[in-house]
């Protein structure tokens, strides 16, 4: 079990190139920090955020009145 976790880690590592973010474990503190702003960068991405915008954009067509 130990192995093969191994194994897929060391995979993981050589492929680097192919994740979008990499967390080095060097210093738990910043890997930690870092961590939290990736969830907080993936929370606000635009395709998880789109249907809060329509209807903000939406708005900018209408009269307003002003």
């Amino acid at each position: 079990m130990i192995r093969r976790r191994l194994d897929v880690a060391a995979r993981e590592i050589r492929d680097y190139n192919r994740y979008d973010y990499v967390l080095v474990n060097e210093d738990l503190d910043l890997a930690s920090e870092s961590l939290k702003a990736i969830i907080r960068a993936e929370r606000v991405r635009r395709i998880r955020v789109e249907e809060k915008i329509r209807p903000i954009l939406a708005t900018f067509g209408q009269e307003t009145g002003v």
